[in-house]
């Protein structure tokens, strides 16, 4: 088994090497899924990535994907990027954002097609037992109730906020290495809340952000 980590290329990577993959739009908590499946494999062949997937090795058998409203997406990973949290996006911003979006759309439904698990963030962020469930069918396991508490505290959005500081001076790779079974640096993680694009989007611009993703939001059953 490959090293449990996260990986830019899938280079290397075999269906014969990889138990189990957690892949997806990025900002739609594919970290968490992460930490959670790194726990229940010590293992290792625990693989996070944002990078395309050759499904035809056989990877489909072993991934567990997520989405998340791409308003939220586009929202998140401009906070995360540009970093200034006091203004809200220009129009200029939210184009750029909706052409990553429709990037990373392509491949999530590849991914659907596939076979693959696919795990709406708006479900399983607020309610972990549905990822739980999920990982029980994909990995043959049966977490116990103390196994799933532990996890949620250990892993939850408040307790990788409290290790921010010091992640703050971490690259990614060297974050990943250096904290070992979290694997996430500082500034990674904002409120996680569910509808936060409506902060960082002008009131005046909240249907054109729709509109410009309209056609995905419907695709995977979001309100517009």
């Amino acid at each position: 088994m490959i090293r449990s980590a996260f990986y830019e290329t899938s280079d290397g990577m075999t269906s014969d090497n990889v138990a189990v993959i957690s892949t997806g739009i990025p900002r739609s908590a594919t970290t968490f899924v992460f930490q959670v499946l790194r726990q229940l494999h010590p293992a290792g062949g625990v693989v996070k990535t944002h990078c395309w997937l050759n499904l035809d090795s056989g990877f489909y058998r072993s991934v567990i994907a997520t989405v998340r409203d791409f308003r939220d997406v586009v929202v998140s990973y401009w906070r995360t990027c540009v970093g200034d949290q006091n203004r809200v996006m220009t129009r200029e911003e939210m184009v750029r954002g909706v052409g990553f979006c429709r990037l990373w759309e392509y491949h999530l439904g590849e991914y659907a097609e596939h076979g693959c698990l696919v795990l709406g963030y708006e479900a399983f962020v607020p309610n972990h037992g549905i990822l739980y469930d999920a990982i029980e069918e994909v990995l043959g396991l049966n977490l116990t109730a103390g196994g799933r508490a532990t996890m949620s505290r250990g892993f939850s959005l408040a307790a990788n906020k409290g290790l921010a500081p010091f992640r703050d001076s971490l690259d990614q790779q060297t974050g990943w290495d250096t904290l070992d079974y979290t694997g996430m640096p500082g500034g990674h993680c904002h409120e996680g809340e569910i509808g936060a694009w409506r902060r960082f989007v002008a009131k005046n611009d909240w249907k054109f952000i729709t509109d410009e993703l309209a056609d995905l939001l419907r695709r995977w059953d979001y309100e517009l």
